[in-house]
């Protein structure tokens, strides 16, 4: 969890490994980010964090933990692949710039 500059606030999760992934935990809880903030908005507080009272009663779906890496790999794999993608996306753009930087410079010298 992050808060704003000078946030004290910390809190620490350790899964038991016979029960939970730690990577599984880390996506289960990041993709439940929306309801996580919301609940610590929700309490009254103008500072918006999260208290361990609320952590400890957060629930997140768990399958076995052999399912749980392969979850895990697959969220790995697919993510790899997306910032490849992107990766190759920004060098495209930085191409096309550079080519209408060309274009407009040989248009200046006619």
């Amino acid at each position: 969890m992050r808060g704003g500059p000078g946030c004290q606030h910390l809190a620490c999760i350790r899964p038991d490994p016979r029960l939970a992934d730690a990577d599984f935990l880390r996506a289960a809880l990041a993709g439940r980010c929306e309801v996580l903030r919301f609940q610590s908005e929700g309490a009254g507080s103008t500072k918006g964090a999260l208290t361990c009272e609320q952590l400890k009663h957060f629930q997140v779906p768990l399958s076995p933990p052999p399912e749980q890496r392969s979850i895990v790999e697959h969220l790995q794999q697919k993510t790899a692949q997306v910032d490849s993608l992107a990766a190759r996306i920004r060098t495209g753009i930085q191409r096309l710039r550079e080519y209408r930087v060309a274009l407009v410079s040989a248009g200046q010298g006619q």
